[in-house]
């Protein structure tokens, strides 16, 4: 039997100018036993395309959006005191370096994604919605630069910065060239009423092309894997 599984938002690139995204309904099929493949449905990751979806064809030049007037904020958990990588290769260090696992979840090697462009480290399994087949929670890396989904001239902090503007950021802030938000979302699949919370941040560098972004079933959940993130980013270090 096959479950349909609706991706309830994905963000698209307004290129045609004005303040707010363009966003659509995609759906994707998946058969249980490759279930593990299929994206979320978080608002978290608006301007993240999930593993697997189909991203519409790459804008060109687009201006990005102005980080000027970015809120001056200290960053949750020392983020801003420890150095994020600006390649594959560091992004793989790192994420080596990440606990086996993280408030008494496990990490789970089945939704690990590693690519030179986007790379996904998972914990636990997702049980609250049957048949989603994601990590409850997780950590991500993505390449804005090398995808085929971003305007070619923007960095990771555009992306925040984009989607702050549409109004997404429940909190947000500059700490030095750090840029981050957060927000609290919500999944669902089709033909349900039931939701369940998602709880993300995102987090960047000026000048870098690299996003990070955490998702999580709760804030304790959420802060302890940016904890973790943070300790390993200290040890990659030493």
């Amino acid at each position: 039997m096959r479950r349909t599984v609706l991706v309830a938002v994905v963000l698209v690139m307004n290129v045609g100018g004005g303040d707010r995204p363009t966003v659509h309904a995609a759906t994707i099929r998946t058969a249980p036993p490759r279930s593990i493949d299929t994206p979320s449905s978080t608002r978290e990751e608006q301007a993240i395309p999930p593993p697997g979806s189909q991203a519409p064809d790459r804008p060109g030049p687009v201006p990005p959006p102005d980080l000027q007037g970015f809120p001056t904020s200290t960053a949750p958990n020392e983020l801003s005191t420890v150095a994020l990588p600006n390649n594959f290769s560091g992004v793989t260090t790192l994420f080596d370096r990440l606990p086996p696992e993280v408030a008494g979840h496990t990490r789970s090697p089945q939704f690990d994604r590693i690519s030179p462009e986007r790379s996904t480290v998972g914990y636990g399994e997702e049980r609250r919605i049957a048949g989603i087949g994601n990590a409850l929670l997780r950590i991500q890396a993505i390449d804005v630069a090398r995808g085929d989904f971003f305007p070619p001239n923007w960095t990771g902090v555009h992306v925040i910065a984009f989607m702050r503007r549409a109004g997404e950021a429940q909190d947000a802030g500059r700490d030095g060239d750090l840029f981050w938000m957060r927000n609290e979302t919500f999944e669902q699949t089709a033909g349900s009423a039931e939701r369940i919370s998602i709880y993300g941040m995102l987090w960047g560098r000026v000048d870098s092309p690299w996003i990070f972004s955490i998702h999580a079933d709760d804030r304790e959940n959420r802060d302890a894997l940016l904890a973790a993130f943070v300790t390993a980013a200290k040890s990659s270090l030493q």
